[in-house]
């Protein structure tokens, strides 16, 4: 009697997983019947391009590899991404969104030209993070004008290549651009020398000669400059020595 138990509830559960399985499968075969039912609704007839100011909106679809008529369900968006930034190295990401019903927006963060380094072959963009970058749409009058060191390689979408023996040059520059920017100081600075490391000067304001030194305490050093500028009438200018940190003397002239 145990025995014929026994097998009836192995039968029993082996029949509660087949009917388990089914049921995944209609479960599966439902959702492609569904999703096969949906691409000929989502079929992209527009796609929008946003953020863009190097590049053009048609230079970034079709860097995208994206069109017309492609299903709205593909997940499109890492590849195309992927594909923009690798063809279009002044563009730091891209993001594909879907907006119902069938529109597509491509929303890129450009790398932006804050300076332009003096070179013997000529001039070269570079952003905040010192990548080279292909174009300015603007005033180039806007650009923080750099000038001291020479650079080995320029490739468009490359971190600026230097000589060792200027690499802490380079150093001094990638931490004070990023700097000034967070400040809100980068549009009133102009013309950085970096030819000596140990007196890196520029001009600010339009007015004022700004001697910083070496590249240590930066972050002070802005601080103070921005603080004892604040104190200074508009008719005032003359040389600004922010050499040594938590220090800074005013030099009419």
């Amino acid at each position: 009697m145990d025995k014929t138990m026994e097998r009836r509830s192995r039968e029993r559960r082996r029949y509660a997983k087949s009917r388990s399985r089914m049921k995944l499968v209609r479960y599966i075969l439902a959702a492609a019947a569904i999703l096969l039912a949906a691409n000929l609704f989502f079929e992209i007839s527009d796609i929008q391009v946003e953020g863009n100011v190097i590049y053009s909106a048609g230079e970034i679809t079709e860097a995208s590899g994206l069109r017309a008529g492609i299903s709205g369900l593909l997940p499109v968006g890492p590849v195309a991404s992927r594909r923009i930034r690798k063809s279009l190295p002044g563009v730091a990401a891209a993001r594909i969104s879907m907006v119902l019903p069938d529109r597509l927006v491509i929303t890129v963060r450009e790398t932006s030209a804050v300076a332009v380094l003096t070179t013997e072959k000529g001039p070269v963009l570079l952003s905040e993070d010192c990548r080279v970058v292909s174009g300015f749409r603007g005033d180039e009058k806007e650009l923080l004008r750099v000038q001291g060191f020479h650079p080995l390689e320029t490739k468009v979408g490359d971190t600026l290549k230097v000589p060792e023996t200027e690499s802490t040059k380079f150093g001094y520059l990638r931490e004070l651009l990023p700097l000034l920017d967070q400040k809100g100081m980068r549009a009133d600075v102009r013309d950085l020398d970096l030819n000596n490391v140990s007196d890196l000067h520029f001009t600010y304001l339009g007015r004022f000669t700004v001697r910083l030194g070496k590249q240590e305490k930066l972050e002070e050093k802005l601080d103070l400059l921005q603080r004892i500028t604040a104190n200074l009438g508009a008719g005032d200018s003359g040389i600004l020595d922010m050499s040594t940190a938590q220090e800074g003397h005013y030099i009419p002239g």
